[in-house]
């Protein structure tokens, strides 16, 4: 079914995605984390695709699906190849749309800092807890990257990665440069290649 949505996905275009935009995004994130190694392997391809077609209106759309995405890759007990994936995903999302990477960020943070309804204002987590778990998302998505970066095989998704990396190193938080001479040595290696 996954690789009809594939083929479906760039011969509908903007219509398919308006029409049948909603139900797949939920079908995407319905699964995502809840199935095994293959099973990952072959949800991402699409949520690639879409943000690769439709960068400005399916990061919305899948939201649901790269907070998933997300928690998994910060997760730790994912195989390598499914990071390596997932990476791969996250890295599209960074470059196409960096506003939209940056409130799954801090949606994950507010998430995370949230912690089940405490802080100021009846649920709301307060901005500066907001903030320093935002820091600590980036930083572990940082750590993670620089750690699995060798796990990413193919060529092009190689370079995807590093371009990835270098946009990472330019958002507005610190926590990255802890990681940026990791980083900075990966670019490197690719561009090397």
């Amino acid at each position: 079914g996954l690789q009809i949505v594939s083929s479906l996905v760039p011969l509908g275009g903007a219509p398919f995605l308006q029409q049948h935009g909603a139900e797949l995004a939920a079908l995407l994130a319905g699964y995502v984390g809840t199935v095994n190694e293959r099973g990952t392997l072959l949800l991402l391809p699409p949520l690639d695709l879409l943000l690769s077609l439709f960068p400005s209106d399916a990061p919305g759309l899948l939201a649901p699906a790269l907070r998933r995405l997300l928690a998994l890759l910060l997760s730790g007990g994912e195989p390598p190849n499914v990071v390596a994936n997932a990476l791969g995903v996250v890295g599209r999302l960074l470059l196409v749309n960096p506003d939209a990477f940056q409130q799954l960020i801090l949606t994950a943070a507010a998430e995370s800092a949230g912690g089940g309804g405490g802080g100021a204002g009846g649920g709301v987590p307060a901005a500066a807890a907001v903030a320093s778990e935002a820091e600590r998302v980036v930083g572990a998505l940082s750590e993670v990257w620089v750690e699995r970066f060798d796990s990413v095989g193919p060529p092009l998704a190689r370079k995807l990665g590093a371009l990835a990396l270098c946009a990472l190193l330019a958002l507005p938080s610190k926590a990255q440069l802890r990681h940026a001479a990791a980083a900075v040595g990966h670019v490197a290696a690719v561009w090397q290649q």
